[in-house]
């Protein structure tokens, strides 16, 4: 029966002696791929560079704009203003000097009749 299995394992002993030749050899890329792929991930990076820094840029913006105006409401130059004006007294009253009796607008006659 030993005989049986001989071929069977011979042939996968020389299966995977290739396979473990080529699982170990690293794969050589032509010059013309090669450089595409050296350009694609060249733009990758300065994409994700590009998107970095605007990000960046927005953040900074938001802080320095917040920080302006802090500054600014705690710096205010309030000494040179003028205080604000005491409201006048309220003028006296002066009647009319007007010395007819008060008497109706319309007689009786005047008005319209049902």
């Amino acid at each position: 029966m030993a005989n049986r299995h001989t071929p069977r394992i011979g042939w996968f002993l020389a299966a995977g002696a290739v396979l473990l030749l080529f699982a170990f050899q690293v794969p050589t890329l032509t010059p013309l791929v090669q450089k595409e792929l050296d350009k694609r991930l060249q733009d990758y990076r300065e994409e994700v560079w590009r998107a970095c820094r605007k990000r960046a840029l927005e953040l900074a913006s938001k802080e320095v704009d917040s920080l302006v105006i802090e500054w600014a409401k705690a710096n205010r130059d309030t000494f040179n203003r003028p205080a604000k004006p005491e409201k006048p007294l309220e003028p006296e009253r002066l009647l009319p000097k007007d010395t007819t009796p008060v008497a109706p607008l319309f007689n009786e006659q005047d008005t319209l009749k049902d």
